[in-house]
């Protein structure tokens, strides 16, 4: 049997990161929260959405920097503002939101869940009697959506297992864009037209930060530099783990010792987790022999996170 190798390049991992956004006409910046600035990153030139398509949202994920244009999910090259076509849905996408293991969620009318490697689509959730007004941003397992209706502009709590909506607070109206604070884990920022609040995420406090930032909808977090990655990894996408001392494990010296790899099925059930380094023989943890197929893996550690897929042949 034949293996071929897939490179995946990591982005890397470091204490410095930015807030990006979508402005109103269609350009990416760099917001500044300190000095209530923004910096054009990726210009609507570079972007070229074709007419009568609205850049909706920005996501980053896994190194990649995601938009949602339209009815599409797209991804963005940093350095030349290139846009490639990924995923057309019959989804109003208003929120669009990574959560570091391979999945970008999706918020409009309800609530989507996009897995990059795989490209399904599945429906967690209805909103109703919500409806996403701009942006999604995923903290600890639980999702947060800015929405409105009932007569208010709401953050809501969303649980996805078993799922739930509940109104976490209130927020200004027009409000939009909603981000992790880079400074501090339990802070959110929303932007509405023209400030940049935060959103406390222990009382529900929101205050103002910026009053100078205008027109900017769609919120992201990513490293400073969105262009800067490194390969720190490469895996096999295929294994055969038949006794035959031929390729009968999946692993790889990932060069670090801090981290973790976690496989599931294509059902989404766990059958394999190991801090690093890892070695899968193809069982699951009480020594059953897991069937021949497909198998995702997510792979986090100090240097980069990735998912991925692995082949299972016997």
């Amino acid at each position: 049997m034949i293996l071929s190798l897939i490179i995946f390049v990591l982005s890397a991992v470091t204490h410095a990161q930015a807030i990006y956004g979508i402005t109103d006409d269609q350009n990416v910046v760099k917001i500044s929260e300190e000095g209530c600035s923004l910096e054009v990153i990726i210009s609507a030139v570079d972007l070229n959405p074709a007419p009568g398509t609205i850049i909706t949202d920005i996501a980053y994920e896994q190194g990649q920097l995601y938009i949602a244009l339209g009815s599409s999910i797209c991804t963005v090259n940093p350095e030349d503002g290139s846009v490639k076509w990924i995923k057309s849905m019959s989804l109003d996408i208003n929120g669009l939101e990574g959560d570091q293991n391979g999945h970008l969620y999706i918020a409009g009318s309800q609530l989507s869940r996009y897995t990059i490697a795989t490209g399904t689509v599945e429906v967690i959730g209805s909103l109703y009697p919500y409806y996403t007004s701009g942006d999604v941003e995923y903290v600890n397992g639980i999702l947060y959506v800015t929405a409105h209706g009932n007569g208010g502009n709401y953050l809501l709590k969303v649980q996805t297992n078993p799922f739930s909506v509940s109104v976490f607070t209130s927020i200004p109206d027009s409000s939009y864009g909603l981000v992790k604070s880079p400074q501090n884990p339990q802070e959110l920022y929303v932007t509405d037209l023209g400030v940049l609040y935060s959103i406390n995420l222990n009382n529900g406090f929101v205050l103002p930060v910026c009053e100078a930032i205008f027109g900017v909808y769609g919120l992201t977090s990513g490293p400073e530099d969105l262009t800067s990655s490194e390969t720190i990894a490469e895996f096999p996408n295929i294994f055969s783990p038949n006794g035959d001392q031929k390729n009968d494990v999946f692993t790889y010296d990932t060069g670090t010792t801090k981290g973790s790899v976690r496989i599931v099925n294509r059902w989404g059930n766990p059958v394999f987790y190991s801090d690093l380094p890892f070695s899968w023989d193809g069982k699951t943890a009480d020594g059953s022999e897991c069937p021949d197929g497909v198998y995702y893996y997510t792979f986090e550690s100090e240097s980069g996170s990735k998912s991925g897929i692995i082949h299972l042949f016997r």
